[in-house]
């Protein structure tokens, strides 16, 4: 057999390489799920999507027969898979699209980086160099011809887009058995399994989802719901008029705190004693029963929401794709409503 195909995809470097890719979004996936849950690895998708992804990682090796170039490529989704873990401790979510623009914040955040990491995540570029060591064992013994020539170079991309293909195709399958793209996703988020959605489609899928969620129209059809879900809610009343005539307003802006601080001792002490005289005082509004927006990089969104009523983007955040769009906001209400004050 070896003597008619002496030159097939499926070698012992090819396998090694390929092997080494998926294994790495195994491994991901079960660190993943050590802190979320793992109800995905009951799902077909987590293994079908993984195989493609390393089948499309392993493409460099392919083409140019290069290890060392593959083995660069393995290092760099080691950074990536690794960056995404750290993220998700905090936020249960991967890194938005948006946010890899913004690496350079992280400079400002150093111990915060370094606490998010852990042992376990050193078994991704472990398992990278595990594999270029078995890879180089085995050339010492002897390695197998990859195949240069023309007509071997022709059967072996065949053979690799013949396989990639049909992984392909059986992604699709299973997406478009759910509903297509957009179902198959909101399906997760309603059933409060938005965590699965990085196993099952792995980061790269779920980022080319993220950057078609942000080509969403406003359709009629959209209005239409929103129209709907206000008709069942309880209608909000206006303020008092004893609020609404007095001419000043402060709000406080805090970063990363929660409501559940407010009005908390620690060893006899408060955590948040000034706060707590405020809300103490018969004059201000304070709503502590407010859900975090923080998903998807969006807590930069907060003076956007409190300032303007508007709630976040479902995928992005405002701050990034529309820095330079003007909205409605408490302070122009106000500046309207007494230009004798400002300045």
């Amino acid at each position: 057999m070896k003597k008619l195909f002496p030159h097939t995809l499926w070698n012992r470097d090819t396998t090694s390489l390929l092997g080494c890719a998926a294994s790495k979004f195994i491994v991901f996936d079960i660190i993943w799920c050590l802190q979320t849950t793992f109800t995905s690895f009951s799902l077909p998708e987590v293994y079908v999507n993984s195989l493609l992804a390393a089948l499309l990682f392993i493409l460099p090796f392919m083409l140019t027969g290069k290890k060392w170039l593959e083995y660069l490529v393995l290092f760099i989704l080691d950074g990536l898979l690794i960056s995404n873990l750290m993220y998700c401790r905090t936020y249960n979510s991967m890194i938005p699209l948006e946010s890899y623009l913004l690496a350079s914040n992280l400079s400002d955040f150093t111990a915060s980086v370094i606490d998010s990491m852990r042992w376990i995540d050193a078994l991704l570029p472990l398992s990278t160099l595990i594999c270029i060591y078995s890879l180089h064992k085995r050339k010492n013994r002897g390695a197998e011809a990859f195949g240069r020539e023309r007509g071997a170079y022709a059967l072996r991309i065949k053979q690799y887009a013949l396989t990639t293909l049909a992984a392909f195709l059986l992604s699709v399958i299973l997406i478009f058995a759910k509903g297509g793209p957009e179902k198959a996703f909101n399906n997760l988020d309603n059933a409060n399994m938005y965590t699965c959605k990085v196993p099952m489609y792995t980061i790269f899928g779920n980022l080319i989802h993220e950057a078609n969620q942000q080509k969403t129209v406003f359709t009629p059809k959209i209005k239409a719901e929103i129209d709907n879900w206000m008709k069942h809610q309880p209608a909000y009343q206006p303020l008092a008029d004893s609020i609404a005539r007095k001419k000043t307003l402060v709000v406080i802006f805090c970063e990363s705190l929660e409501s559940w601080a407010i009005n908390r001792k620690v060893e006899g002490k408060e955590i948040t004693p000034n706060l707590n005289r405020y809300i103490a005082d018969s004059h201000p509004l304070y709503a502590p029963h407010v859900l975090t927006q923080v998903k998807g990089g969006r807590s930069i969104d907060g003076q956007l929401l409190v300032s303007t009523g508007l709630l976040p983007l479902m995928s992005g955040c405002y701050a990034m794709q529309f820095s330079f769009t003007h909205y409605p906001s408490l302070v122009k209400a106000m500046k309207e409503e007494h230009p004798d004050l400002s300045s």
